[in-house]
Parts: C-alpha cells; structure tokens; sequence
C-alpha cells in the first residue's frame, strides 16, 4: 500500500500533540528562568555601578532625589539630581536613563528594564512603546530632603548590614512611576501600607539587589496586586508577612530616628 492512510496520519498527529504537551511545558519554564536571570544580571550590574560610583564620590551615594507623593502622583516632589530621573509612565524614550547620575558608569540602557516587564508607554498616534524602566532604588539611599535619616554614605549602612539591606528591586508594572521605591518601618506613620509595590512577574517572586553588590530573588507568598498607592498589605494571604519580610531590609525605625528622621 502506496502513502499514508488517513488513520497513519491521525496516529502521526497525535503523537505529535502528544510530544508538544511534554515539551512545551519545560520549554516555556526554561525561557521564564532564563529571563529571571537576565533580571538578576541587570540589577547586579546596576548594583556594581552604584558602588562604582561611591568611590568616585569620597564614598557618597549616588543621589535619589527625584520622587513623587505616592497620595498625589501629578507632580514630583522634587526634581533634584537622580540616579535615574523622570516618569516611567511617561518616558517614551532612553534620555532620562542617559541623563542619570549613574549612567556613565554602565552605559547601557537594557540594565534599566526586566525582560518579562510587559509595561508599555502610550503615543499620542494610538501606538505604544515598552517602558525604559522597571527597577527602583529605596528612599533610604539618600533620598532627601524628603526622606529624612536616609543615608548618604556607603559607610554608613549598618543597620541592616550592606549584606542584608536591598537597594535596586523588580517594580509590579502597575505600581512603578517614579525612580524611588517608598517603604517606612512598621513603626512609623507610614509603616503600615506599601508606598510602592514589587514586581510578582518572576513565578510570584522579584529580584533585588543589595548593597554589597549582590542579587536575590525572592518569591513571595501572595501575588502582588496593584490597587492603589499607599494600600495596606492583605492580612488573609500571605502579603502581609511579605510585607515585613521587605521591611526586614531598610533600616530599622530607632537607626532612622536616631539619623534624626521621623
């Protein structure tokens, strides 16, 4: 018998199917953990700059001084020097990335963006453009004058350790806008809410870098989902304990007080 009947090629078509639901599923996890750590690569690059930087400047950190009221996001509070300044959201090009203080020393704007960051900015024609950033650096990496007790010198991080103290984090896509990321002590006035909220893009996790130069990823125990600035973490899922897991990594209430914060 000449060729295939129709019953070979059903056969044929189903093993085929067959072999695709095998391997798909490893395939798609491969290129997930492939763009995790491309994330974590950017961040510890970034992180490298950062430290770069301090020892250009008598060990002074890079500014962060470019920040919004997360009660009002229509203007900045401030405009000051920046590692990275301007408006996520709005930014439709790589200039503010170029402009940054920290640029000239990792000049590559692909460091600045997740590769599984799926947010894109509008244009005015009905087009859009994926966004140029999706890290932000803690408020209290000097960040001032808004910030007070912040720290201004590498040195002067103790509390937690460089080791233990996140500064570049993985931003949720609906959350990020400015290039600061804003969390207070659970003792503080506004230790009770996220300020900003990190990314879950990352199989329900987000990548930091921390101050001595290295990268995690941490998975979280609820999905992080943007309703608002300033919402309180959900106490029903596991967000809450998320919550203070991150506040664990900025300094504790008594240093920032004791720098003369409040």
């Amino acid at each position: 018998m000449d060729g295939f009947s129709w019953i070979d090629l059903l056969v044929v078509i189903l093993i085929v199917a067959a072999l695709l639901g095998l391997l798909l599923p490893p395939l798609l996890g491969s290129t997930k953990l492939g763009r995790r750590t491309a994330c974590l690569n950017h961040l510890r690059q970034l992180q490298t700059a950062y430290i770069l930087y301090a020892g250009d400047h008598q060990d002074q950190l890079v500014a962060n001084e470019y920040l919004y009221d997360a009660r009002n996001t229509n203007a900045p509070l401030q405009t000051g020097a920046s590692w990275c300044p301007g408006n996520v959201r709005r930014d439709v090009d790589t200039s503010n990335i170029e402009r940054g203080a920290l640029f000239p020393y990792h000049q590559s704007v692909a460091i600045y963006r997740c590769p599984s960051d799926t947010g894109r900015v509008p244009l005015p024609d009905g087009g859009s453009v994926p966004r140029t950033r999706s890290y932000n650096l803690s408020i209290w990496l000097n960040t001032k004058p808004q910030v007070l007790g912040s720290y201004t010198h590498l040195s002067e991080i103790r509390d937690p350790a460089p080791s233990d103290c996140f500064s570049f984090i993985d931003v949720q896509e609906d959350a990020i806008e400015d290039p600061t990321f804003g969390l207070y002590p659970y003792e503080s006035r506004l230790g009770k809410a996220w300020l900003d909220l990190p990314a879950d893009r990352h199989q329900q996790g987000a990548n930091l870098a921390f101050v001595d130069g290295h990268a995690e990823h941490w998975r979280w125990k609820a999905p992080k989902i943007f309703v608002q600035f300033v919402q309180p973490p959900r106490r029903t899922d596991g967000d809450f304990d998320d919550f203070r897991r991150l506040q664990s990594a900025i300094p504790s209430w008594k240093t920032i007080r004791d720098r003369g914060g409040h």
